[in-house]
């Protein structure tokens, strides 16, 4: 007896359905090739595309970054591919009037959750100094500050696509996704590291390209190495206008050092909020149901 399968689109599961019927979808465009799949005997949730039964079906699907507006994928309302824009691209005069205008509308809630993070970062980096002062970087990015940051990202997603969001949603990191976040910081971290070793740009390259990992991670259910992977080939589309947005952002972050040292806890919200809005555009919302 064959297997019978379920798909996620949008926050609705759906099935049970066959194998041939999964591989119709996908064939047909009605599945994306990054919605997430699941039947018996799967440890957890996947990327259709990551899945060995649909590999070659979902081989030829377009990139979810790319979902036409009305394709099933594309009804998350901000999440859908913005007009005009060509795949892969992202418009930073957007991202960052969007990312004022959030930031405005809900002050109060997205600057304490943004600071929530910042002061729980720096406590882990305090904590992970006594525990062992030359891995104190190394185990504070793998289980406070990646963890945590998927949370944000989290919370903003949810803000962005009009969805409740609240406090625990910065810790939503630790109670969705923390074993592939965990991984994915450790590998980063390693390669990044030797990266910079040679030269800096190296490392600091491969920090551009997997710029999009940990939301994939914690807003797909990816595992790490699909995430790093998709995140990969979408900022290696149109790689140049992702190395502005993310300057762009850094330098709305520094910018803040300028106000007494203390004004990125009022810049941070805003160069995050960037990067959350080019993620929502390039992949948009296909969240599990129930998270």
């Amino acid at each position: 007896m064959s297997a019978t399968w379920y798909y996620a689109q949008g926050n609705r599961q759906r099935g049970p359905v066959s194998l041939e019927e999964v591989r119709g979808l996908l064939a047909s465009g009605q599945l994306a090739a990054s919605d997430l799949v699941w039947r018996e005997g799967m440890a957890t949730w996947a990327a259709a595309r990551t899945v060995q039964e649909l590999a070659a079906v979902s081989a030829a699907d377009p990139p979810a970054w790319n979902v036409p507006p009305g394709m099933p994928g594309a009804e998350g309302g901000a999440g859908n591919h913005l007009p005009g824009l060509a795949a892969g691209e992202v418009d930073i005069g957007v991202c960052l009037n969007r990312a004022w205008a959030l930031y405005m509308k809900d002050f109060g809630a997205v600057f304490s959750i943004t600071a929530l993070m910042m002061v729980l970062d720096w406590a882990g980096l305090f904590l992970a100094l006594r525990i062992s002062p030359n891995l104190a970087g190394y185990i504070a990015n793998a289980l406070v500050d990646t963890p945590l940051m998927a949370g944000l990202f989290w919370f903003y997603l949810k803000k962005i696509r009009g969805e409740t969001a609240g406090v625990k949603d910065l810790f939503a990191g630790y109670r969705l996704a923390f074993v592939p976040l965990l991984v994915a910081a450790m590998i980063k971290g390693v390669l990044v590291f030797v990266g910079i070793i040679f030269c800096i740009l190296p490392g600091l390259f491969l920090l551009l390209i997997w710029a999009f990992t940990t939301p994939l991670i914690i807003d797909k259910r990816m595992d790490f190495w699909p995430a790093m992977e998709t995140s990969r080939r979408a900022v290696m589309q149109n790689v140049f206008p992702f190395l502005l947005l993310f300057l762009s952002a850094v330098g709305i972050f520094l910018a803040g050092f300028l106000a007494c040292g203390v004004g990125f806890f009022f810049t941070a919200p805003l160069s995050f909020l960037m990067i959350a809005y080019a993620y929502n555009d390039l992949f948009g919302s296909s969240a599990m149901p129930g998270a």
